[in-house]
């Protein structure tokens, strides 16, 4: 069996695991919501009826540009977080994680934000194709 934790890793090793993969999951997450909105916008703009949709394209548009400044900060953090490598003392460490932990609800709460809108796209989408 793989484990992801081996008995041999230190808990600062443990640490830039959890971290390394938490910002390859945003990274990857962001990638996509941006060719999702690319796709939404010019799905909901293709429609015959697409004033209907112009409330939903302006609140894509808006999402497009979130997601742009955050992955334009997630960059920022990948250098910054680098930063965690070179602790050498516990009060070091501790202004890292707490960066972390704050990036990740600022990210979090953007994705869970995104998939309400994503899930409204998809209930318009249907409800209109449905008619």
């Amino acid at each position: 069996m793989n484990e992801f934790v081996n008995k041999h890793h230190f808990k600062d090793d443990i640490e830039g695991q959890f971290i390394n993969n938490d910002i390859l999951l945003w990274r990857e997450e962001l990638t996509c919501i941006n060719a999702e909105i690319i796709f939404f916008k010019k799905l909901l703009k293709s429609k015959k009826d697409n004033k209907v949709y112009a409330k939903l394209i302006k609140k894509l548009e808006e999402k497009e540009r979130q997601n742009r400044n955050l992955f334009d900060n997630l960059i920022v953090y990948i250098r910054k977080i680098d930063g965690l490598k070179e602790c050498e003392d516990i009060d070091c460490e501790t202004y890292y994680l707490n960066d972390h932990i704050n990036f990740k609800k600022d990210i979090e709460s953007f994705l869970y934000q995104y998939k309400k809108l994503k899930r409204i796209t998809y209930l318009k989408l249907n409800k209109r194709d449905t008619l």
